[in-house]
């Protein structure tokens, strides 16, 4: 697994263990179909070998104005947002990062078959599951604490989806890392990859708690309206 740890460079990681849950598979997919269990049984014993979790982490330096609002990210001048400047008002540093399934699922093509489409696609979630489980200790080593927060680019319209080619260029090579790219749309592929900043704080927060999308399948954290009015939100964009 390659790790480089060096003050204010990328953190890679390009081999994140990985094994399916396969019950959990099987529960969403074929509960009681004894037939269906079996077929499923052997499509994720082979789907599942190529599988390689990715992440890279950044710790990056957060600059603010004489007024306490975020300028600069890693350096790099960004936006005004409410998103940004509420959550990383007490902090000089934060830990931006990007989570991945891993582009070698690809090669393990079933688009013929919807069936199979829909077992991958929970294989890959899964995937993304476990590289979201193992950073979170590696950003607790990067920030220094182990009480510490997200925000995500997209999951809300005051730090829209456009920004994550901004959280590109603060963690900087993240293509030739783990195989992410952008799309013209800012969407990341593969799909099921996620991204975000991570900073040290005491209360948590989630994008989600003040996203007004109460039916959305990624949701992380119970809808809170009071938070949600601090925001004034409107909606999410449903980053992963």
């Amino acid at each position: 697994m390659e790790n480089r740890k060096h003050e204010n460079s990328p953190v890679i990681y390009t081999d994140i263990p990985f094994s399916a849950d396969l019950d959990a598979i099987l529960n969403l997919f074929a509960d009681g179909d004894d037939d269906l269990r079996e077929e499923i049984t052997a499509f994720i014993s082979e789907a599942e070998k190529p599988v390689r979790p990715k992440a890279i982490l950044r710790r990056v330096e957060i600059t603010h104005t004489e007024d306490g609002k975020v300028c600069a990210i890693a350096g790099i001048p960004c936006n005004d947002s409410i998103v940004l400047n509420k959550n990383l008002a007490e902090t000089d540093f934060a830990v931006a990062y990007i989570v991945t399934c891993g582009n070698e699922i690809d090669s393990f093509n079933c688009e013929d078959d919807p069936l199979k489409v829909y077992w991958l696609d929970a294989l890959k979630l899964q995937a993304l599951g476990a590289a979201r489980q193992f950073i979170a200790k590696e950003i607790s080593n990067l920030l220094g604490t182990s009480s510490f927060a997200h925000i995500n680019p997209g999951s809300l319209p005051q730090w829209p989806i456009s920004e994550q080619s901004s959280l590109f260029r603060y963690i900087g090579g993240v293509t030739e890392a783990i195989g992410v790219k952008l799309s013209e749309s800012h969407l990341m592929i593969p799909l099921k990859s996620g991204s975000g900043i991570a900073y040290p704080s005491n209360t948590k927060f989630e994008n989600c708690m003040v996203c007004t999308k109460l039916t959305c399948p990624n949701r992380r954290a119970p809808y809170d309206p009071h938070l949600a009015e601090k925001y004034n939100s409107a909606g999410c964009g449903n980053n992963a």
